[in-house]
């Protein structure tokens, strides 16, 4: 649920929720996230319904633990802005004391943007209450662990955790990715810092001299009403376009889809007969920057049991490039038969270096298959030499 909420999938991460609360019903967090899914859809009710659950399943007892306390303070974010939507909503719970505004509200002080030699990140409050992580395309949703310390896990690469330390004294955060323990970097092409000191960026002050002048528009001269001579009409109808008109239309045409995503027309993906067979791309649509390819039904090699016959697809999601049996955004609904990281988000998958394919063996289980990889023709085409060149390098 926490990974649909990311990506905002508001009624497939409240479904999940809610069966989870079917098997636990004192589960503080699935209350939570199926408030914060509630908020998302605007359903004030209901996300009422699970704040009140989620305070009674955290109790009354205030410094039990740093995280119960830390939960309580996000239900309660919530509870302010469903009372925003819902402003006769009386809550069945008193609100915990609070210390005077300003005094410890380190969460709000941390928020803005943050540099680091070679970089910088934002920390940002979404309005339903999330505070997360912002670095490029990769965004990470934190947990507050203890008054000056927040977590967080990396959904690109599975495992890796992101820990956070504020320095109040100083106005740093102590930033730290940690891999889990059989995570090779150059793999992943992972090539930021693990640790690091960021410093919070210093907003520039625009002085009045540097602000620009506005100009005011030209006046606008009438146009005499004059018919063009019979001359001047056919020079104008003869006449050649210029090469800045010709340049225009040239741009305005259909591009070659292939030459602008650099991606083959097809691939062949080889060393599984559950998933492998002959990919070819589908047309694409506007504004998808990544190719989508297909394996129908007579392109698979079926296998003993029949599962190589089905159609397939080999697309990027999530940060991954992966075999669904669907085109769905939810890993609930379409999970990966096999999935290869890419954190860099290239558009032609042959160009991963040094690719690992995971195998789905079960529900939350994978494993490494170094039999399984990508290539551009079909593997009885490929002999010799050929052979070991299009193999991915595995050390």
């Amino acid at each position: 649920a926490q990974v649909l909420l990311s990506l905002e999938n508001w009624e497939e991460a409240r479904r999940t929720a809610e069966c989870a609360l079917e098997e636990d019903p004192r589960n503080a967090k699935a209350h939570y996230r199926r408030a914060k899914a509630s908020v998302g859809l605007k359903d004030w009710e209901v996300a009422a319904v699970a704040v009140e659950g989620g305070l009674d399943a955290l109790g009354s007892s205030i410094g039990s633990s740093s995280e119960q306390d830390a939960m309580r303070l996000e239900f309660w974010s919530l509870a302010d802005e469903i009372s925003r939507a819902l402003p006769d909503r009386k809550w069945a719970r008193a609100r915990p004391s609070t210390k005077e505004p300003g005094a410890d509200d380190f969460e709000r002080r941390i928020i803005g943007t943050w540099t680091y030699p070679g970089g910088k990140y934002e920390i940002k409050l979404e309005p339903w209450g999330a505070l997360i992580f912002h670095e490029d395309t990769v965004k990470i949703d934190l947990m507050r662990k203890s008054k000056l310390r927040w977590r967080g896990e990396l959904e690109l690469i599975s495992g890796m955790v992101l820990n956070l330390a504020y320095e109040p004294g100083s106005d740093v955060l102590d930033t730290e990715f940690v891999p889990p323990p059989d995570f090779q970097l150059e793999e992943h092409k992972w090539e930021g810092q693990k640790r690091f000191t960021a410093h919070r960026a210093k907003v520039p002050e625009a002085s009045p001299a540097e602000s620009p002048t506005v100009q005011p528009p030209p006046a606008v001269q009438p146009i005499p009403e004059t018919q063009p001579s019979s001359s001047e009409a056919h020079q104008s109808v003869d006449s050649e376009p210029s090469p800045s008109d010709a340049d225009t239309a040239a741009k305005q045409g259909i591009p070659d889809d292939l030459e602008e995503i650099n991606a083959p027309p097809e691939l062949w993906l080889i060393g599984n007969h559950s998933f492998c067979g002959r990919y070819v791309m589908l047309p694409r649509e506007p504004g998808v920057r990544f190719p989508i390819y297909c394996r129908t039904a007579s392109e698979g090699h079926t296998s003993a049991g029949g599962q190589g016959s089905a159609e397939l697809f080999l697309w990027h999601r999530g940060g991954n490039w992966g075999v669904t049996t669907s085109l769905h955004p939810s890993l609930l609904a379409a999970p990966f038969l096999a999935r290869c990281a890419d954190a860099v988000g290239l558009a032609n998958p042959l160009e991963l270096r040094r690719p690992r394919w995971l195998v789905r063996k079960g529900r939350g289980l994978e494993e490494f298959d170094p039999s399984v990889c990508l290539q551009a023709a079909a593997q009885s085409e490929v002999s010799g030499r050929e052979a070991i060149a299009v193999l991915p390098d595995r050390k």
